[in-house]
């Protein structure tokens, strides 16, 4: 058990070098392959239209189809992401929760056992999902595993969401006059608004008890104090509640 503790030690901080960000998970692939091969698996690309291949791997057939992603959320300002370092007990690094570490510890269940199984480690899941939209479901897998961080939690039902960038435009004038134009910012809060009452907010489900969710995540507009703004564009996050 020890031993293979070390093991998905190292597979974690060996990953966690990668700076995987979205576009770029070519760069751990080789490393991957490689190791799927040492667990008895055959293992070879699927390309992806407009993204990198997903890594596909098969033992034997059907089995649990196990799926992860390779790629990282952008690490932005911070300033060393891709060296990892240990804190006690813990591994930090950017992707050690999502995914990197679950992909050490499916390495570390496929060395335990010889049964069959499907693996997919696909591409572009934390921007547009082209990976994901890629995979065919193998045949005669008896069920699906996907690896995310969820506190060590079983999720058997996941939201939907949808990304939106509205582009809202008004009415320029002076900004001591603003009567004789059209805010597009104010335009667009009261769009942003109305989408806080829509029906689908109401929606519940038994392990989503508050149902829907709008993040506003961003938004721009106008010019300065002195004009009203004719132009206003917003970034919004819209989760479902399964159902």
């Amino acid at each position: 058990m020890n031993d293979m503790r070390e093991k998905i030690r190292v597979w974690t901080l060996d990953l966690l070098r990668f700076p995987t960000v979205t576009g770029r998970e070519e760069l751990c692939a080789e490393y991957l392959m490689e190791e799927l091969r040492r667990a008895g698996l055959k293992v070879w690309e699927q390309p992806v239209l407009g993204a990198n291949a997903n890594i596909l791997g098969s033992r034997g057939e059907g089995g649990p189809w196990i799926v992860t992603h390779l790629d990282v959320y952008p690490p932005f300002d911070h300033p060393d992401p891709f060296q990892p370092r240990l804190d006690g007990d813990w591994i930090v690094g950017r992707g050690a929760v999502d995914t990197k570490g679950q992909i050490a510890a499916l390495l570390a269940a496929l060395h335990q056992t010889k049964e069959p199984v499907q693996v997919a480690l696909v591409v572009d899941e934390e921007e547009l999902g082209r990976g994901s939209e890629a995979l065919e479901v193998p045949e005669g897998v008896t069920g699906a595993v996907v690896l995310e961080p969820t506190n060590l939690k079983i999720a058997i039902a996941e939201a939907g969401s949808v990304g939106l960038e509205v582009l809202v435009r008004g009415k320029p004038a002076h900004g001591t006059t603003p009567w004789a134009g059209e805010s597009a910012i104010e335009r667009a809060f009261s769009l942003y608004q109305r989408l806080l009452s829509a029906p689908f907010m109401a929606h519940r489900h038994p392990l989503f008890p508050k149902g829907a969710w709008v993040n506003l995540g961003r938004i721009e507009g106008g010019y300065d104090t002195m004009i009203v703004p004719p132009h206003c564009r917003m970034e919004m996050g819209l989760g479902f509640a399964p159902g």
